[in-house]
């Protein structure tokens, strides 16, 4: 994540906009809104996950709930529409940024590379 990412999460932080909620769709919108986890399908079974990416670079990330592909993600939702998925994300093109999103909010995972022994 960029210094000004960076930022911008801080001061949404401070000013609570930085929850992130899961919201039921037949199809993905034309115009996502930001912090807004969509789940695409039908109100019992949706099958995808869709959202902008958190790290700010705009990019739309698609994730498959089915269960029997690989890979797959559970998402849920939790009180006041919360959303929390699973396993992380983790982009292996483009911004390549790697988190998770756990009770609404996103949580940046630790790149093992930048790990010094």
């Amino acid at each position: 994540m960029t210094l000004l990412g960076r930022v911008w999460q801080f001061i949404d932080r401070l000013l609570g906009r930085d929850i992130w909620r899961a919201e039921m769709s037949a199809d993905m919108p034309e115009k996502p809104r930001p912090r807004t986890v969509y789940l695409i399908g039908d109100d019992e079974t949706p099958w995808a996950a869709a959202f902008i990416c958190p790290c700010g670079c705009g990019e739309i990330v698609r994730l498959s709930l089915v269960r029997r592909d690989t890979p797959s993600w559970v998402a849920s939702v939790g009180k006041g529409g919360r959303a929390d998925l699973h396993p992380s994300v983790r982009r292996i093109r483009g911004c390549r940024s790697h988190y998770f999103i756990r009770d609404g909010r996103i949580v940046w995972a630790r790149d093992e590379r930048q790990v010094s022994t």
